[in-house]
């Protein structure tokens, strides 16, 4: 499992799975902001590979997804992708912004 504290900035793609049997984890820690690149975003799974995102902020300590830019604009960035095999997600007091859809933007593929 990783975990992340902090701040992340200008990142590209960030990929979480690991193959058919044994997922992935990632858990962001409350108060962490994820700041991503132009057309980037996290893809949790994949078609073939299990992953699992936990990220848990608190009323106080958000955990905000973004765009990198200065004043962030929508359609920046392209969101968070679970895929069919994502063994598990918790999300709490999280906040999805400026991404390449008309709202903050969490989709579920299969």
């Amino acid at each position: 499992m990783e975990e992340v504290g902090g701040s992340l900035c200008g990142i590209g793609w960030i990929s979480v799975y690991k193959d058919s049997t044994t997922a992935s984890t990632l858990s962001i820690e409350p108060g962490v902001t994820v700041k991503f690149a132009q057309n980037t975003g996290m893809q949790v799974g994949s078609t073939t590979a299990k992953g699992n995102l936990v990220a848990k902020g608190t009323a106080t300590n958000k955990i905000v997804f973004t765009s990198n830019q200065t004043t962030p604009t929508r359609g920046f960035w392209s969101g968070i992708s679970f895929y069919n095999d994502t063994a598990r997600q918790a999300l709490w007091s999280t906040q999805c912004s400026n991404t390449a859809e008309q709202a903050p933007h969490i989709r579920m593929q299969t």
